[in-house]
């Protein structure tokens, strides 16, 4: 595993965890790829809720450069790179909101098979 390889996953690691200053860090040198992965890190943080780390990341110019060739690939200069972005950003909310309905409905379970037992 090569030093890029680690910094690229530092990257991540630190947008899934909302560590801002190590984002801010991170950027700072310019061999870390912030875009790696089709801009996991900006997806992670997205899913996480993590919005200033998010906007960190968008303020990078790589990560620009990463969303413009991402959309370029995905639909023909039809929308803007910001697109995708929002996109994983209300699948995200999606995933979230069904997650916390099935804690609620397994807490709900959960209380009433206590119930039942007394």
């Amino acid at each position: 595993m090569n030093l890029r390889t680690v910094q690229d996953w530092a990257v991540r690691w630190a947008a899934m965890r909302g560590q801002v200053a190590m984002i801010t860090q991170l950027l700072e040198d310019p061999g870390v790829n912030p875009c790696a992965r089709n801009n996991a890190a900006v997806w992670w943080a997205a899913h996480n809720g993590h919005g200033p780390v998010v906007a960190l990341l968008l303020a990078d110019c790589r990560v620009q450069q990463g969303l413009a060739t991402m959309s370029a690939v995905a639909q023909p200069s039809s929308q803007p790179a910001w697109v995708h972005l929002q996109v994983a950003i209300a699948d995200a909310r999606r995933w979230r909101r069904r997650r916390a309905l099935v804690l609620v409905r397994e807490q709900r379970r959960a209380a009433r098979d206590h119930w039942k037992r007394r």
